[in-house]
């Protein structure tokens, strides 16, 4: 008679395990393990024996939570390696904007000191050659 006591208590710690961890209902946890929950208060009561069919009920509810738990922390190590991957892409895209503004205003000041040269003397192309022969270091 002990042993089939123990073995409901197993049971039903079970039981509480998971509504625990889930959080649910008694009438939430019978729906899980799919029993009705007359049947789930006999059992508990000691009127009904306990079945091989409820264990099996019940392994099964617990592999369908297990299950719905991994599925859930693989989504969410994806999300968090997309919002990784989103916060790697806006800082490059940041770093080029950077470089690309840097290119832009260095093109400015080129062009600006080109019209400020043709400007000054318009007619005098001398300067222009003398400036193409002679190396930077030197000039």
């Amino acid at each position: 008679m002990q042993e089939k006591k123990d073995t409901i208590g197993h049971f039903f710690q079970r039981c509480q395990a998971l509504e625990d961890k889930k959080g649910l209902s008694t009438v939430e946890l019978c729906a899980l393990i799919g029993l009705s929950r007359s049947h789930y208060y006999a059992l508990k009561k000691g009127e009904k024996p306990l079945s091989t069919k409820v264990w099996r009920k019940l392994e099964a509810a617990e592999r369908s939570v297990q299950s719905h738990e991994a599925t859930r922390e693989v989504i969410d190590l994806k999300q968090q390696s997309s919002d990784q991957l989103t916060r790697e892409l806006v800082a490059r895209l940041d770093r080029l904007t950077g470089l690309v503004e840097q290119l832009l205003e260095q093109r400015a000041a080129t062009t600006r000191r080109a019209a400020a040269t043709s400007s000054s003397s318009p007619g005098d192309t001398s300067q222009r050659k003398m400036r193409k022969t002679i190396p930077k270091k030197l000039a």
